[in-house]
């Protein structure tokens, strides 16, 4: 069972947190920040893309400029909507962001036999809208070897990878692979994965210690 002191914190704090974020979804503020962001940048990283909805806004609403996009989606059904954008600068990898190369699962939403919904997808067996009878195996990339190995020096990420973002981000910081990093926005899981409130906690202390707090922002 959960704990007194556990409700406690979701309700008078990440509650509030979680309030305030959803004020702001309608407002169109986080994509005028991101895109302000892209356009002094020279590689824009869509972590967790999906069909592609923010790779396109991206590309749609800086039509003038030239530098590239990375779009990283490892479901092979969403990756195939992602595939159908057409344009030079964007570049797709039906891969999933990780901690090291090689396969690992990727499950689906409760629901996937249903709606075919593949936007709750996770690398993450614990997250409470999923299970595995969907599963599907996908590739993994080192996202700490892909950042290092860049020749771009000022690069802007969008990630939502449902979950994984905690360890994602703890072994980004631990190799110190952000330094190439000028903007990381995050959509962060802590309600919705086991110990999630826990890990939400330890890794803004790991962002908070390691000197990468300006660049780490909460993403919608």
């Amino acid at each position: 069972m959960e704990s007194r002191f556990w409700k406690m914190i979701k309700l008078r704090i990440l509650g509030r947190v979680r309030k305030l974020k959803n004020s702001q979804r309608d407002s169109g503020e986080f994509l005028n920040r991101l895109r302000e962001d892209v356009v002094v940048s020279d590689l824009f990283i869509d972590v967790g893309a999906n069909i592609g909805l923010i790779s396109k806004f991206i590309l749609d609403s800086t039509r003038a400029s030239t530098f590239p996009i990375i779009a990283l989606e490892p479901d092979p059904e969403a990756f195939f909507v992602l595939s159908e954008i057409s344009d030079q600068r964007l570049t797709k990898v039906n891969k999933a962001a990780w901690i090291s190369e090689g396969f690992t699962s990727l499950y689906r939403h409760k629901d996937w036999e249903i709606n075919q919904s593949h936007t709750s997808s996770t690398l993450v067996e614990s997250k409470s809208n999923i299970d595995n009878k969907n599963s599907v195996l996908v590739s993994t990339i080192d996202f700490a070897n892909m950042l290092e190995n860049s020749t771009a020096s000022k690069i802007t990420i969008k990630m939502d990878i449902e979950g994984a973002e905690y360890k994602v981000l703890k072994y980004l910081i631990k190799r110190q692979a952000l330094k190439k990093v000028y903007r990381l926005y995050c959509e962060f899981h802590p309600n919705s994965i086991r110990f999630g409130y826990s890990l939400h906690l330890l890794i803004g202390a790991w962002i908070l210690f390691s000197g990468n707090r300006k660049k780490i922002r909460v993403w919608l």
